[in-house]
C-alpha cells in the first residue's frame, strides 16, 4: 500500500547517482531535488557498486524506513532471427540493495550508518509518543 502525503510538505533532498566508479554520490555532491520523500538506494547491480539519491512523491515501503531487496531482473532482447539458431535472447541482471525513504531537509545526505541511526531514533521517538 502506498502512503499518501500532503504535497505541500516538500523537502529538499540530495540528488546524485554513481555506478561502478562513474558519477558522484559523496558528501561534496551539491545536486538537489524537491520531493515529499527523500530516497537513497545503495548496493550492487550486476556485481558492481551502485548508489542513487533523489526525491519521490510516493513511498511504497513506509516513512523513515529502509528495506533490503535482492532481485534478478530478466530482460528479454527479443528473438534471434538467424536461420542457424532461432532462440530467445535475454539478460539476467542481479540487483541487491538497501532502499531508504525519509522525510526532512536533506535527510538522504548522511552516510548509511548515520541514516540508519536517524531512522531508528525517529521510529523509537514515535513509538514512545504512541504508547504513552
Amino acid at each position: 500500500m502506498t502512503k499518501r502525503t500532503n504535497l505541500d510538505a516538500m523537502h529538499t533532498c540530495k540528488s546524485c547517482s554513481e555506478f561502478d566508479g562513474n558519477g558522484d554520490c559523496s558528501a561534496s555532491t551539491t545536486g538537489t531535488c524537491k520531493g515529499v520523500y527523500c530516497t537513497k538506494t545503495a548496493g550492487k547491480m550486476n556485481g558492481k557498486s551502485y548508489e542513487t539519491r533523489g526525491c519521490s512523491l510516493v513511498n511504497p515501503i513506509g516513512s523513515n524506513v529502509c528495506s533490503w531487496t535482492d532481485q534478478t531482473f530478466n530482460i528479454s532482447m527479443g528473438i534471434d532471427q538467424s536461420a542457424a539458431a532461432r532462440k530467445k535472447r535475454g539478460v539476467s541482471l542481479p540487483f541487491r540493495a538497501n532502499q531508504c525513504y525519509c522525510q526532512g531537509e536533506l535527510c538522504n545526505s548522511s552516510p548509511p550508518s548515520q541514516l540508519a541511526s536517524t531512522l531508528l531514533l525517529s521510529i523509537f521517538s514515535t513509538s514512545i509518543l504512541i504508547f504513552r
